[in-house]
């Protein structure tokens, strides 16, 4: 998987399933990268039951690429929805399907484990700001009972503020 300036790999870190993204570092503003390294300093010591745990981090020798190490995760919610959705479709014409919902209380605790996981983010200080959460960066576990945010480090322009 990964996005336009990242891949990410499935990986045995210190004998754990771990996922791996590797992010370029090219055309990165000084500014972000320093923004990028406060959050990497502030996240190892964070642990919250609704946020992937950050395991860790470096850089290549050159310098061009962040490599970040973080728990595995069943799948996201993006991947869910859209699996659903086509598994639905399939056979089907495409303006007769019914789009795939989740239970309503399924949902609620999906809602819930997201809020909880950004509030600690917002309250934890310095305060954390996601700035990109998108279905792709909730992460469910392989019973899709819990919910936890990802991507709260790295994701486009992570922001840090203190009071």
């Amino acid at each position: 998987g990964g996005g336009v300036r990242s891949i990410v790999y499935k990986a045995q870190v210190n004998s754990e399933e771990s996922v791996i993204k590797i992010i370029s570092l090219k055309d990165t503003d000084d500014e972000h990268l320093q923004d990028m390294l406060k959050c990497l300093r502030l996240t190892h010591k964070i642990n919250h039951p609704n946020l992937c745990s950050f395991v860790g981090g470096s850089f290549s020798p050159d310098g061009s690429m962040l490599f970040v190490f973080s728990e595995l995760m069943a799948e996201s919610l993006e991947s869910l929805m859209c699996s659903k959705h086509q598994s639905r479709r399939a056979g089907k014409l495409a303006f007769l399907s019914r789009v795939w919902r989740p239970r309503i209380a399924t949902t609620g605790s999906w809602i819930c484990d997201i809020a909880r996981g950004l509030s600690f983010l917002h309250e934890y200080r310095p305060a954390i700001v996601h700035g990109n959460l998108t279905m792709a960066n909730v992460l469910l576990t392989a019973d899709h009972s819990i919910a936890k945010v990802s991507d709260y480090v790295l994701n486009s322009r992570s922001h840090t503020r203190t009071e």
